[in-house]
């Protein structure tokens, strides 16, 4: 019974405290994960000056867009950083999401379960970030619970939100994001949030016109908004292979790309 309500605890379950068994109440025991969640701060290091210069902008500004080239940790950094803010108390609920839009529109099928079952694959890369300071289970129990302090962000349900005051959002593979989904998610944030963007423009399936970063970054350089940077990431900013720089070289090559 002991291992069993350890167990709980760690998991932020709670136990049923015996002395107040015989009223039937329940007793929720503060969790050893709350207790200790300040020393489990992630250390890492950036590995390239774009890593640094997305990490200043984080702190100094409340929207922070990673722009640019696959495979250079934009990803990785940021879900790291809002877990470390959340451990740290300076926010107090982290949203997880990106745009449902398959590979090159390939379509899957009717997929059953609900909402967070039928992205849950898509969500991966996000989620397994998060886990590497928070854990796996504490990642996966608060995405299932209605109240946890890790949540969906599904963008088709963005319209009248209010995300409230001392939140962070992550949103990845952005550049798939429309103008009108850019303009209502920059008109929800509070006093206290943080959201970043992640996006690739070149792996983008819209017109250049119809792109909602590329429009957001019109918005930056022309009216010179304040409170947001964009950071932007060239393939000399790839970290995962020597391959990947060595393809994604080639690829820009072949069709005339480059990030602008």
């Amino acid at each position: 019974m002991g291992k069993i309500r350890n167990r709980q605890r760690n998991d932020g379950r709670g136990v049923n405290d015996r002395k107040y068994k015989c009223d039937g109440n329940y007793q929720h025991v503060k969790p050893k994960w709350e207790e200790d969640r300040k020393t489990r701060k992630f250390v890492f290091h950036p590995k390239t000056n774009a890593q640094r210069e997305s990490l200043a902008s984080f702190e100094e500004n409340m929207v922070t867009v990673n722009y640019g080239s696959v495979a250079s940790g934009k990803t990785a950094i940021s879900c790291w950083w809002l877990a470390n803010q959340y451990l740290e108390g300076h926010i107090k609920k982290i949203y997880i999401g990106r745009p449902n839009t398959t590979l090159d529109n390939r379509e899957n099928g009717f997929r059953s379960g609900n909402i967070l079952e039928k992205v849950y694959a898509s969500l991966l890369p996000q989620i397994q970030y998060l886990s590497d300071v928070l854990g796996r289970n504490v990642v996966d129990m608060q995405l299932e619970k209605k109240d946890g302090f890790i949540e969906l962000l599904d963008i088709e349900y963005l319209r009248g939100m209010d995300f409230g005051h001392n939140i962070g959002i992550h949103l990845d593979e952005a550049q798939l994001l429309r103008p009108a989904e850019i303009d209502c998610m920059m008109t929800r944030l509070s006093t206290g949030s943080k959201l970043i963007l992640s996006c690739d423009p070149l792996q983008r399936d819209q017109p250049k016109d119809e792109c909602g970063v590329i429009y957001l970054k019109h918005l930056v350089d022309k009216y010179n908004l304040q409170d947001i940077e964009v950071v932007k990431y060239t393939r000399e900013d790839i970290i995962r292979s020597d391959f990947v720089y060595d393809y994604v070289v080639a690829m820009q090559h072949n069709y005339g790309m480059e990030v602008d």
